[in-house]
């Protein structure tokens, strides 16, 4: 494939990703909010457009779209000092994914918080 220019370059199609929260740990303060951080929001921790919204039921969840093949990310309360942590409360590395169907969903789970003990 020969591209001229910007113009000439063809146009990826657009990758869906829903992630769910399944838990979050019992020390998380009541009315959070909680968001996603990722290559697709220029890492913003608490950016409004990627807040994970609450169903009825208390589900969370969010659904990004990126033209990438992969995004990298992570979940925090609105801050860095917020971010989700191991049972420990140490930070965790960034969560890896690659696109395998265009529309996948993801679901996971939070241990802990950085910045609070564990109850």
């Amino acid at each position: 494939m020969r591209i001229d220019n910007w113009a000439d370059r063809p146009i990826l199609p657009m990758n869906y990703l829903t992630i769910f929260i399944e838990k979050l740990p019992a020390n998380t303060p009541a009315g959070s909010s909680i968001y996603l951080a990722s290559s697709v929001n220029n890492w913003q921790p608490g950016n409004n457009n990627y807040q994970f919204f609450e169903d009825e039921n208390g589900n969370l969840s969010i659904t990004v779209t990126s033209r990438d093949r992969w995004i990298s990310y992570k979940i925090t309360r609105g801050s860095w000092e917020s971010e989700a942590a191991d049972e420990r409360g140490r930070k965790l590395s960034n969560t890896d994914y690659e696109f395998r169907t265009g529309s996948d969903t993801v679901y996971t789970y939070i241990d802990n918080w950085a910045d609070l003990p564990r109850n």
